[in-house]
Order: structure tokens, then sequence, then C-alpha cells
């Protein structure tokens, strides 16, 4: 189990290669870790405070990466500029763009929220566009003219895509006691589209921006037990079981399983991370070294104070290591008889078969 979960974080090889991470924590979590006190191992943190998505795993990281991993917080936490600028290496913003940084949506490493109303806009929230079929890797169709993601923002003289909001609906629920409870249910809508309407097939799928701590023990579990997860719903005939789903490696130049995103749609986290700079801010890296601009959108096209590849190599690494070390926090009232009592009823409504304590 050791070696295979070690092999499954190929972008922190180096860190992994050392004895201070001899004993990843989620390797600790198969020989009967404590998952109420500890659920990352060493990788835990007892902080529950407003800053406790944040903490990182410093003892754990050998002093020799201890410097990426700073200077991966900082990227992290960076507000992109509009180049050119005096500083380039924190230049690239754009030509279109969501959010100026990483923290704009991952609000303390934490996640996003949907608008309240029409009349909000998405601050930590973004849509996703495609038409149906599937690209030359497999992977969805990017919607025409407006592309793989709605980009509201344009650097000056690229103008913006538009706007996407959300439309609440409310009804009326009516419980198998009797009780009757109020529910809304969201419409994803369009404004102010600079391009014109949108392709008629077009589909949509709104994203709120997810944490992003403890996403290095992710993908740290091997690809089998993945497989034999999804292998084990499909044998207990729930209802629910989830579908491995199969992604373009670029690194790699092949498909493999894909883990992150809210689809499974990157197959790991330099790509991840490297997809999200480019799709929701434009930072072109070595994995996406092309800006996002479609054909129709020409002054988009023609936009060139920026310089390609605008994240180094390096760069991408220090953030992905970053993402590595990130700790996670312990659980709350672990011992509390109602939180034990809800851990009781989430297993026997069948959410665990999905959401595993490991």
């Amino acid at each position: 189990m050791a070696s295979a979960a070690l092999r499954h974080r190929r972008p922190f090889r180096t860190l992994l290669r050392t004895a201070a991470l001899s004993s990843l924590p989620l390797l600790a979590l198969a020989a009967g870790a404590n998952l109420d006190k500890r659920p990352g191992g060493d990788f835990t943190t007892a902080d529950q405070g407003r800053e406790a998505y944040t903490r990182v795993a410093w003892e754990q990281v050998p002093a020799a990466q201890r410097e990426a991993v700073a200077n991966g917080r900082g990227l992290v936490r960076q507000t992109w500029v509009i180049s050119p600028s005096v500083d380039p290496s924190i230049a690239g913003l754009g030509p279109t763009y969501n959010r100026p940084s990483c923290l704009s949506c991952h609000a303390r490493n934490g996640r996003g929220e949907p608008p309240a109303s029409a009349d909000e806009p998405m601050r930590s929230m973004l849509v996703r566009l495609s038409i149906p079929g599937l690209d030359a890797h497999g992977g969805p169709r990017p919607e025409p003219v407006y592309g793989e993601q709605l980009n509201e923002i344009g650097v000056p003289g690229v103008p913006g895509e538009g706007e996407a909001y959300l439309q609440w609906q409310t009804h009326i629920e009516r419980l198998a006691d009797g009780t009757e409870v109020e529910l809304r249910r969201p419409t994803v809508a369009f404004r102010k589209l600079a391009f014109g309407p949108l392709h008629a097939d077009t589909l949509s799928s709104p994203r709120v921006a997810p944490a992003i701590f403890g996403l290095g023990l992710l993908e740290a579990v091997p690809e089998a037990d993945i497989l034999a997860i999804a292998e084990e719903q499909q044998r207990e005939g729930r209802g629910v079981a989830g579908m491995p789903n199969r992604v373009w490696d670029v690194a790699q130049g092949r498909t493999v399983l894909g883990r992150f995103g809210w689809k499974a749609n990157q197959p790991d986290l330099r790509q991840q991370v490297a997809g999200a700079l480019a799709g929701d801010m434009g930072i072109t890296s070595v994995l996406f070294p092309e800006p996002n601009c479609p054909p129709a959108q020409t002054a988009c096209a023609a936009w060139d104070a920026d310089r390609h590849p605008e994240l180094s190599a390096e760069a991408l690494q220090d953030m992905t290591l970053y993402h590595y070390a990130l700790m996670v926090p312990a659980r709350r009232r672990a011992e509390a008889p109602e939180v034990q009592r809800g851990e009781h009823l989430f297993a026997a409504a069948g959410c665990a078969s999905c959401h595993r304590p490991a």
C-alpha cells in the first residue's frame, strides 16, 4: 500500500522520496488511524479558526522544499496584474478572465458560494460551456464562440464575454410525515453576451469554487482503489454508482483516470492548478501555453502584451507543492452523541458509499 500510494503522487516525487514523508498520513488510515481525531494523519491541524484551511504541514516538508512551498503559497495568494508590468513574474492576467487571484474564489482556501439573487454577481462561481459531442481527446466540445468557460472580464481593449447569473425558483415539498418544507432550485441564465447568443445546443454547468485543502492526499489514493469502489457500488445496486472518468493527461500525452474538479476532469493536481490558472485568470503555463481566445474573439487574439507561457514551470511546481502541503482540519465534536448519530444516518442513507471516511 505504501509504495503504491507514493507512486501516485508523481509531481511531489522529490519530497516524497525523503524520510520526512515516509509515513504519509494517508497510508496510516489503512492501518487503523483515528479518523475522528486525525483524518489526515500527520497532515491534520487542530486549528478550528478562520485560518484552519490555510495551515501548512511544515514539519512534514523537508527543509530543502520549504522555500518552494512558501513561494507556492505566495503565488496562490497573489493578485495577478495585466501585462506589461514592472514585475513580469505576477503579470499575465487575461486577455479575458473571471477573477484576478485564486483566493478571489477560494477564500482562505475554502469553498465559494452561489449568488443569492439574480442581481448578485458570481463572485466565487463560474459557468462551464459545451455543446454535444466530444473533442479530439474525448472531452466536452467547447461552445464555438465563447469556448469552454464564460469569462466575464476583459483587459482594456478586449471585451468581456458576458455575464451568467442565477434565478431561484421556490416550491413546497411535502415529506412522508406530512411536513411541508420550502425548497429552491437554481437555473442559469445569461446577459450582456458580447458576441451574440450562445449556440442553440449549448450545455451549461455552474461550478462553485471547491475547498483546496487535502487534495494531495486524494492524489495519493491508488487508482486500483478508486476502480474497486466503483465496482463495489455497481454490485450493491443501490441506484447510485460512480463511473470513473477518463481524461487527457497533457504532460503524459495519453488518457488516464480523472481525479480533480467537480466532474473529475483533471488527472492530477499539477494539471488542475494549471487548468484553473488558464480558465479562470488567463494565465498560461507549460501545460496550457496558448491564451484562451476562440476564433470569433478577434480583439482577444490580437492582444500581444503577454509573453507565453506566463507562468514558469518552477512556479507551477511550487503552487502544486503548496497544495500538497496543506493540512486537513480535525473533526469537531466527534464524540458528541448527536454527531455520532449523524454519522450513523449518513452511512445508513448510503452517502458513505461515495463519501468514504478513508
